[in-house]
């Protein structure tokens, strides 16, 4: 566990810088062109290069050392963000050229998440990967943590530009911590095999399609992110039109204060089913969602995102186990790669849709003269932000549709974590796999 730590307080850093230029561009996007589709289109950028390039990096994650690929990830991604300095220091600043720096930058992270994720199961026993699971969540939660409260109190000083010069600034602890770990694990860098990128791929699809508790568990979490997807790109757009940007930061990093108390219990709870762990979190999220739109101050829109990010420690958790111990660790850097395309196109999705919907569709019904002013408005409030706390409101309903899955038998017969299962993850001969893999359909490679 101690050099996962430090792998952890690398990705610490580099969150919260990311963390910090998400929201700052959020605002700097909303305030320049006033649509919440101006910043789904910004996130859009930053997130489709690492979701459609995850399966490459995966492979190289398994191939290569995985700490020279976090450099190269965490590193690189600092050009793209000069790009985007560029862009918004010019006396007309340009849309498209800062979601061209967003992107260049994302195209090279997308190195990081799958080597990350892969050097778990190579530094930690099975019996603490719930608790490994914790940390890195912990790690990920600084840029809902801590990043919105520290970009909102430095964008009425130093603007955009700072912000955005902090988070450049970061790439040197990151790239510090991940060198150190390199240099106390290099015997432990993962040995290419003779096959190719795309046989390797083809092998690893074969084991995510043979194992049932992964295909339902890849199910369930691609619906849920359609759904997470929506909150991600609207919560911003839903405050602030009501609330002063100061306030609204504050409210994203009071809730996310709910991804740290809800790592810190999962961490705490030991040896725990994942359909529990499931369940339970995808009944918190719908609950917390459906709340938003009928709350109408800080501290009430504050508790209900709060309640969400709690439950998605439970909800990440329970989905990494059921990977963990179902996937051998010679496939976890391809198997989270393609994880990572499948489940996550629904932030993809959430962000195509999910702006233009609120903008065109649910703000007008929720204005003062709206559709359902009279009726529903009543209940909710009407007035700008409300339409778009509706639709979220109704994503939350789809969180608890998605319950009988965690439910299901599939995954009620994965027990929780032990020793014995990472003794049992013992790769098939080279014969069995490649047997298995010819013989698969071609429908296993969709």
């Amino acid at each position: 566990m101690r050099l996962l730590s430090v792998l952890v307080l690398g990705s610490f850093v580099s969150s919260l810088g990311s963390g910090m230029t998400a929201f700052a561009l959020g605002v700097w996007a909303f305030t320049a062109f006033g649509t919440a589709s101006s910043v789904a289109l910004l996130q859009l950028g930053a997130f489709a290069p690492i979701v459609l390039l995850s399966p490459a990096a995966g492979v190289l994650a398994d191939r290569y050392d995985r700490r020279i690929m976090m450099v190269l990830g965490d590193g690189g991604s600092a050009l793209g963000l000069l790009i985007v300095l560029a862009a918004v220091t010019h006396p007309a600043p340009s849309l498209a050229l800062v979601l061209t720096g967003v992107t260049f930058s994302s195209c090279l992270a997308c190195l990081t998440e799958p080597a990350l994720r892969a050097s778990v199961n190579e530094l930690v026993d099975a019996e603490h990967y719930a608790r490994a699971s914790s940390l890195l969540q912990l790690a990920s939660a600084s840029k809902f943590l801590l990043s919105p409260v520290l970009a909102g109190a430095l964008l009425p000083h130093g603007g955009v530009t700072a912000v955005l010069w902090v988070d450049v600034s970061t790439f040197a602890v990151t790239v510090t911590c991940t060198l150190v770990v390199r240099m106390a694990t290099s015997g432990r860098a993962p040995r290419p095999t003779g096959d190719g990128a795309m046989r390797s791929l083809r092998r690893t699809v074969a084991l995510l399609h043979e194992e049932p508790a992964v295909r339902t568990v890849i199910i369930l979490t691609s619906l849920l992110t359609v759904v997470l997807g929506v909150l991600q790109v609207l919560f911003t757009p839903m405050l602030l039109p009501r609330f002063a940007v100061g306030q609204v930061g504050t409210a994203q990093s009071v809730a996310a204060c709910g991804l740290l108390v809800g790592a810190a219990i999962v961490g705490g709870l030991g040896r725990v089913a994942p359909w529990m762990m499931l369940s339970a979190g995808l009944t918190l999220v719908g609950a917390g969602m459906v709340g938003l739109p009928l709350s109408d101050s800080p501290p009430a829109l504050t508790a209900c995102a709060f309640l969400v990010f709690a439950a998605l420690a439970c909800c990440n958790t329970g989905a990494e186990i059921v990977v963990r111990t179902r996937i051998a660790d010679d496939h976890q850097g391809r198997a989270w790669g393609l994880i990572s395309l499948v489940t996550q196109t629904g932030y993809l999705l959430a962000y195509a849709f999910a702006g233009p919907l609120a903008d065109r569709v649910f703000e007008p019904l929720l204005l003062p003269d709206g559709a359902l002013a009279d009726g529903l408005g009543r209940l909710t409030g009407t007035g700008a932000g409300h339409g778009t706390a509706l639709l979220v409101g109704l994503c939350g309903l789809g969180a608890l549709t998605l319950i009988p899955l965690a439910l299901s038998p599939r995954l009620r017969r994965v027990p929780a974590p032990g020793r014995a299962d990472r003794e049992a993850q013992v790769p098939a001969p080279q014969e069995e796999v490649n047997a298995d893999v010819t013989a698969a359909p071609a429908a296993r490679a969709r």
